[in-house]
């Protein structure tokens, strides 16, 4: 099963999505995905990534936030003005963005399953 398929399977809102961008996103994700780590669960975790990363993209374009993980803590209209709060799960270890969509929180579980050390593998 190829990650565009998989990508159908688990995340159908993302079926208007042009193909194009799609593809640019598994190949961003991709990036950051590695076989080794994930083994018969590369493409599952290569999919999950690339799901987190357009429903952020797809959130900040919807906000007009682009960039921001946070959620809008206060909106001013008089000088304009925005303010965020960052997610005090953000705060700690390196999980960056992923607690922020329930495809990172999946991307997280299939990882913490995966993590290659000596006598460890994915299982």
């Amino acid at each position: 099963m190829t990650i565009a398929e998989v990508i159908a399977d688990i995340a159908p809102e993302f079926l208007n999505e042009a193909p194009t961008r799609i593809a640019r996103f598994i190949g961003y994700a991709e990036l950051q995905v590695s076989e080794l780590q994930f083994d018969d669960r590369y493409e599952l975790a290569t999919a999950y990534l690339t799901c987190h990363m357009l429903a952020l993209s797809n959130r900040n374009d919807d906000e007009g936030t682009s960039g921001n993980p946070g959620t809008i803590t206060q909106k001013k209209e008089g000088d304009l003005g925005l303010s965020f709060s960052l997610p005090d799960a953000l705060k700690i270890g390196n999980t960056g963005t992923l607690l922020l969509t329930s495809y990172g929180i999946e991307y997280l579980r299939l990882k913490n399953m995966c993590i290659i050390s000596p006598g460890l593998y994915c299982g």
